[in-house]
C-alpha cells in the first residue's frame, strides 16, 4: 500500500515526498511507552489550551456546571471533547476525574503553562491564550498517543501515561 503512496503534490503543486521513518508492534510500543504508552492515568506534557472562553455572568461570577466546574473551563472542556470522542468510539473508558497541575517539570527544570508558545505564527489563534495543566483519570486504561484541545495536531495539548 505504501509503495503507491510515495509522491504527493501539496496546494502549491509542489511535490512531496512520503517516508516510512518506522513501525512498532504493539509489543515493543510496550516496552517503551512514552507518549504511546497505556495508563489509565495521564497528565500533560504540553499545555492544554482552550477552544472557548470561560463563561461568566454579567457580574464576573463564573458559571458553573453540576459538577462545580466553570462552565468552558478547562475541566468542563476536556470532559466535552472526551464525550464527543466517546460518542465516536464507544469503547474508551469513561474520564472519572480531571485535576490541574500547576507546572511541568523535567529534571532540574520546572516550567509554567504559560512560558509555551501557545498559537501559530500564522492562521487563527486559539480563543483564549490560556494554558493549562491537567491530570485525566480514566475509568480503565487507555491507549495512546492522547491530544486534546486548541493545536493538538500540532503539538498542544499532548499528555503522557502515568506509571501508578
Amino acid at each position: 500500500m505504501l509503495r503507491g503512496m510515495r509522491l504527493f503534490r501539496n496546494w502549491h503543486e509542489q511535490e512531496l515526498e512520503l517516508l516510512l521513518e518506522g513501525y512498532w508492534s504493539a509489543g515493543e510500543l510496550g516496552a517503551n511507552p512514552g507518549v504511546v504508552g497505556c495508563s489509565a492515568v495521564w497528565e500533560s506534557e504540553t499545555p492544554y489550551v482552550l477552544t472557548r472562553f470561560p463563561k461568566r455572568t454579567r457580574t464576573g461570577v463564573p458559571k458553573l456546571t453540576e459538577l462545580g466546574e466553570q462552565r468552558d473551563g478547562p475541566e468542563d472542556q476536556v470532559r466535552r471533547e472526551w464525550a464527543l470522542r466517546r460518542a465516536a468510539d464507544p469503547s474508551l473508558p469513561e474520564l472519572v476525574r480531571v485535576e490541574r497541575v500547576p507546572y511541568l517539570e523535567r529534571g532540574s527544570r520546572t516550567l509554567r503553562w504559560i512560558q509555551f508558545r501557545r498559537w501559530r505564527e500564522t492562521g487563527g489563534g486559539p480563543a483564549t491564550g490560556m494554558a493549562f495543566g491537567l491530570r485525566l483519570y480514566f475509568a480503565a486504561p487507555v491507549r495512546g498517543p492522547l491530544a486534546l484541545g486548541y493545536a493538538c495536531h500540532y503539538g498542544l495539548g499532548q499528555f503522557r501515561p502515568v506509571i501508578v
